[in-house]
């Protein structure tokens, strides 16, 4: 299940049990024999972003375009045959068995957030002390040494992120930026600076990000607003590169309280894993190992 919403009424994303009445209703189409229906690329991009889909394959010649994306709901495969209309296919996955897999048979998805971490922006709206959070971080960057500056308002100014964004719905124009700035050989970096080793866009040639006060609070204020899911995100590189380097250190140093806290929170909360769909002796005997053993 993909939606705003979960069978029980339980709200994620402020749309609650009503989003599917809002849904435009078109009578199917006959093309090739076969009965289907128009959509546009950005409910294609929607799809595949909420099912965290990746590429499986792509076959590009003188007939045409095929390729296909495979994530959590299924397989979508799409060909365009050259002179021709494209056409999409999906194939859900038939691998759940009642009675032997302990998972649910739907887990909630936020259209906005997935959408947001796709794009690298980090939207918590405002905290208790009325204080915004709206940013979002630059690309994955060639091998080199960079300079993180943090902009605002400076999000619609890039290339590529921005339209794909506001094409879904977001403005831009709204969003702070993470700025990466290259430096030169001479450049004399700051002594409070602290320097991050990230993934550059080549292999084996990783760069080096300098982070001072100002950035470091931004990012430790993202770390801190960072969505739930209870799937992997389809997450946005260079977002990744700088999130993952920054917060390292700190995960290692409480690895293991975060492996209790998780063994706590499968104990105190079997009634509410239960009505999710979680098979109950698995969550009574082995759930709580295995949170903690994916964390130690």
């Amino acid at each position: 299940m993909v939606g705003d919403a979960t069978p029980n009424g339980v709200k994620t994303d402020g749309a609650g049990l009503s989003w599917h009445h809002k849904l435009e209703k078109k009578p199917l189409i006959f093309y090739k024999d076969v009965a289907c229906t128009t959509i546009s690329r950005t409910t294609l991009v929607v799809l595949v972003i909420l099912s965290t889909s990746d590429e499986c394959y792509r076959y590009d010649g003188p007939a045409g375009l095929r390729l296909g994306y495979g994530g959590y709901s299924g397989t979508y495969q799409i060909e365009w045959p050259i002179g021709q209309r494209p056409t999409l296919t999906f194939k859900a996955h038939e691998r759940y068995q009642c009675g032997r897999d302990v998972f649910p048979t739907y887990f909630p998805r936020r259209p906005s957030k997935c959408i947001e971490m796709a794009v690298g922006i980090v939207d918590r709206g405002y905290n208790a002390n009325n204080k915004p959070l709206k940013v979002a971080f630059a690309g994955r960057k060639p091998p080199g040494r960079w300079m993180l500056h943090f902009l605002r308002n400076r999000f619609g100014a890039q290339r590529s992120a921005p339209d794909l964004y506001n094409l879904l719905g977001g403005r831009a124009y709204e969003v702070d930026f993470l700025f990466s700035e290259r430096l030169i050989e001479d450049v004399v970096i700051p002594s409070y600076s602290r320097a991050l080793r990230i993934r550059s866009l080549e292999v084996d040639k990783p760069s080096t990000v300098y982070i001072q006060e100002k950035e470091a609070a931004v990012i430790a204020d993202c770390l801190d607003s960072l969505p739930w899911s209870p799937l992997a995100w389809s997450i946005h590189r260079g977002m990744k590169d700088i999130i993952d380097a920054y917060a390292l250190p700190y995960f290692a140093a409480y690895r293991a309280a975060l492996a209790q806290t998780l063994v706590n929170a499968v104990t105190e909360n079997t009634f509410a894993l239960h009505s999710r769909g979680w098979d109950p002796e698995f969550v009574s005997g082995w759930m709580s190992e295995q949170a903690a053993s994916a964390i130690r």
